[in-house]
């Protein structure tokens, strides 16, 4: 019996488009269970390769659920982030309409 002690993981996350690896890590929670956390602070589609190595020797083995891909939406707007611009933001003329946007970005600047 296989009691998972000594197994190696390798994790890759890299973003789809650009190919621009992301930062995982992961602890043992038991023998057998690991717990894997990652942020991702920009929008899109994410390939995740996972993959271990038995007891830490030999080869490494694809799981067989990997590769996956994940996407990463918008999360909640952060005021630190958004941006007002247009004429009507700096000065208004009186019975005139004047204009400005507002553009909302989260964390991310996504």
């Amino acid at each position: 019996m296989q009691n998972h002690m000594n197994d190696v993981f390798k994790i890759t996350i890299v973003k789809a488009d650009t190919g621009e690896p992301q930062t995982v890590t992961f602890t043992k929670v038991a023998i057998g269970v690991y717990k894997f956390e990652y942020t991702l602070m920009i929008v899109g589609e994410y390939k995740v390769e996972i993959s271990v190595q038995l007891n830490g020797v030999g080869s490494y083995y694809a799981l067989s659920t990997s590769p996956f891909y994940i996407q990463c939406h918008v999360t909640t707007t952060d005021p630190r982030w958004t941006i007002i611009t247009g004429s009507g933001k700096n000065s208004a003329i009186a019975g005139i309409p004047n204009t400005f946007l507002v553009t909302v970005f989260d964390e991310g600047n996504n």
